[in-house]
């Protein structure tokens, strides 16, 4: 089985892709679509229109539509924020109602501060792969995004989202991007 780290508790270490855990039965029935909502059309201009998500830049560049988290997705190396958590099922939701099937690429970024020997992660690009891999695991087994084929990949401390030149635009960059295109 591949494991890769989930969160940095101890005890729970690691997650295996081959046993995902059950799905929260309210975040799945708030995923359900509602008989009297119409459900948006899954044209990139359609998803930006449902994506208006507090905390979240919604861009859409052709059949392309990138989310862009404004505030940290992670407390501290693949640990979610609670503030991303919901963020995430907000984002999920939205994406669920689409008509289409969707290819969503999660990226993992960091911040420009090389890792220290002796850690889980090797360096920067490790540890964005390691973030982007525990996002596509929630959307996937904790949300339950089932109408999605899921990615993920790396950015490392390579053209992060936010400047690195301050404290505050380091602590931004412990993100991810979702980037979403129909099928």
């Amino acid at each position: 089985p591949v494991s890769l780290p989930a969160s940095d508790r101890a005890g729970d270490s690691t997650v295996h892709l081959d046993e995902p855990s059950i799905p929260d039965e309210t975040a799945a029935n708030e995923l359900t679509p509602q008989p009297d909502v119409q459900a948006p059309s899954a044209s990139p201009s359609a998803w930006a229109a449902s994506l208006n998500i507090e905390g979240v830049q919604v861009t859409t560049t052709g059949n392309t539509t990138t989310l862009t988290f404004l505030e940290p997705v992670f407390s501290r190396h693949t640990t979610l924020s609670p503030q991303a958590g919901t963020v995430l099922r907000q984002a999920a939701a939205a994406l669920a109602q689409a008509e289409r099937s969707m290819l969503i690429q999660v990226r993992g970024h960091t911040d420009d501060t090389p890792m220290r020997g002796g850690g889980p992660y090797r360096d920067n690009y490790a540890l964005g792969l390691a973030r982007a891999t525990r996002v596509v695991q929630f959307l996937r087994y904790d949300v339950g995004l089932t109408n999605a084929v899921l990615s993920a990949t790396s950015q490392g401390d390579e053209a992060p989202p936010f400047p690195n030149d301050t404290p505050a635009g380091r602590l931004k960059n412990r993100t991810v991007s979702l980037t979403i295109t129909a099928e």
